[in-house]
């Protein structure tokens, strides 16, 4: 099975394979005119592109901010290539797309619709704005999704608050994962490059961790990682609590011939998720409640974990 993700970038950065999809799609196949599938906003858009390992390209979007005001984008030029349709691809871009919006404190977002995939947008949580109008001779219509905010009572509450809180830095990280593992009471899944020192062993982390892998023979505690050397070496603290607890806790390594994601998470049971966008730097969000997130990240974690493996440099780690 070829494993899939999507790259959020820039026109500068990806303007060829950009170019390349959108011009299949809209100009070749849907005969729009050229000139005006290029415009003033391609150069200052957020881009999504849905790849593969080998730099295949499956399907764009693009998300522009609108400059009243910090809270309003529009999204839109979602394209796949033909032979890649009738995969879910579209709608998995569209709940990705979402999240990311969230994260970056977007409250609303808008789209023009070609009226035939409006049921798609729909089902995301998109309504419709208005009449059915022409544009470049394709009947479109607007569409509107409002991203709820928490209500005080409910602020950091697993299952219960919906408000993105976003962080820049460590401290704010460990701000939210730990109550986020702390309220655990099914499982945790964790997609990590290296078990990260210092942060997944912090011991509070490790507290939380550790009590929801003891709690029951139902509850448990998935891991993949990429470098098995890293937490070996550095004695991690979590490598060694998946040691002493081998029926709940599970640690798998991706092969070197699958690229690692860019993003890296903690799901906690259903409900709530902590993503990095970058295991690079500290830049992500935390929510507590966005159960259609969680589902798409548990989804792509479960596809990984279908094609990791055991480590026998773990398994060769002293306790």
């Amino acid at each position: 099975m070829t494993l899939k993700y999507t790259r959020i970038t820039s026109w500068q950065e990806s303007e060829e394979q950009l170019k390349d999809i959108r011009h299949a799609v809209f100009v070749e196949e849907q005969g729009c005119p050229a000139e005006q599938e290029w415009d003033q906003y391609d150069a200052i858009a957020i881009h999504f592109l849905v790849k593969d390992s080998e730099d295949q390209v499956y399907a764009c979007a693009r998300m522009v901010r609108d400059h009243h005001s910090a809270t309003k984008a529009s999204i839109g030029r979602f394209a796949v290539y033909p032979q890649y349709r009738r995969q879910g691809i579209t709608r998995q871009l569209v709940k990705y797309i979402i999240a990311f919006a969230r994260s970056q404190g977007i409250f609303e977002l808008t789209l023009s619709a070609q009226t035939y995939v409006t049921k798609l947008y729909q089902s995301a949580g998109f309504e419709t704005l208005g009449n059915p109008y022409d544009e470049v001779g394709i009947p479109h219509v607007r569409m509107s999704l409002l991203l709820g905010q928490a209500r005080p009572e409910t602020a950091s509450t697993l299952g219960e608050d919906p408000q993105v809180h976003r962080f820049n830095k460590h401290e704010e990280y460990l701000h939210h994962l730990i109550p986020l593992l702390q309220q655990a009471r099914h499982k945790i899944l964790i997609l990590s490059q290296d078990l990260e020192k210092k942060t997944l062993d912090h011991p509070t982390v490790l507290e939380a961790i550790s009590a929801l892998a003891r709690r029951s023979r139902s509850t448990f505690v998935q891991i993949i990682i990429e470098n098995p050397k890293i937490p070996r070496t550095e004695s991690n603290q979590l490598l060694a609590l998946c040691k002493r607890l081998t029926t709940a806790m599970e640690i798998k390594v991706l092969p070197p011939i699958l690229d690692f994601p860019e993003q890296v998470f903690v799901l906690v049971d259903d409900q709530g998720v902590i993503l990095r966008h970058s295991h690079q730097n500290w830049q992500g969000f935390c929510c507590y409640y966005d159960p259609g997130t969680v589902k798409r990240l548990t989804d792509e974690f479960n596809r990984l974990l279908g094609q990791a493996h055991e480590s026998q440099e773990l398994h060769r780690f002293s306790l």
